[in-house]
């Protein structure tokens, strides 16, 4: 955690000072002079700018952007699962009654904290098609062929999953980690039910 916001805090100084060619001393008073002046000769350099490019176009490329921050899926899961249990509890129909957990996860994360003037819910409108495509698709799910990088939400985003990847989950977490996980939930909730046919 430390090492992402520290990598977070050099992408903020080279994005809103060095390349504005602004001073980050009167803002950030722990930045010292020579410092500053190190970290400016190293981003200026011809491979440091090649890098640069380089990444910067990878983003461009990245259709679906989140709205996590630096703590991820697993960060928010326990508040989505409140905010959940809230809105059945006032009567508020499910609009991800049929999507599975990984789609309905994916989607959660595209809500902005704060909404533009004209927005409803999401703030890039392709997610309001998404978002239908994606309820649309689990009405008939039972057409799908489920298996690994290959489900509801691949199917309706149209691009397969990263190797090293599994969207909708975690950034780190490969789909054998993912499907370690999900056997040995599966695994304890057969324990619990053997237990629990012994009282």
């Amino acid at each position: 955690m430390a090492s992402c916001a520290f990598r977070n805090f050099k992408s903020m100084l080279a994005r809103d000072f060095l390349k504005k060619k602004k001073s980050p001393y009167q803002k950030y008073t722990m930045v010292k002079e020579h410092v500053w002046e190190e970290f400016c000769r190293i981003r200026t350099t011809v491979e440091a700018e090649a890098k640069s490019a380089k990444f910067s176009a990878l983003v461009k490329q990245n259709k679906h952007p989140h709205h996590l921050g630096m703590i991820g899926y697993v960060g928010h899961r326990a508040r989505w699962r409140a905010e959940e249990q809230a809105r059945q509890a006032v009567g508020i129909p499910d609009t991800y009654k049929d999507v599975d957990v990984r789609a309905k996860e994916f989607m959660y994360a595209r809500v902005p904290k704060k909404l533009k003037p004209d927005a409803t819910k999401y703030n890039e409108p392709q997610y309001e098609e998404l978002e239908k495509a994606l309820v649309q698709a689990a009405k008939s799910k039972d057409n799908i062929e489920v298996r690994r990088g290959h489900d509801l939400l691949t199917k309706v985003l149209g691009t397969p999953e990263h190797r090293g990847r599994v969207r909708g989950v975690q950034c780190k977490m490969s789909w054998k980690l993912v499907e370690s996980r999900q056997a040995d939930a599966s695994a304890y909730k057969s324990r619990q039910k053997y237990k629990d046919t012994l009282y």
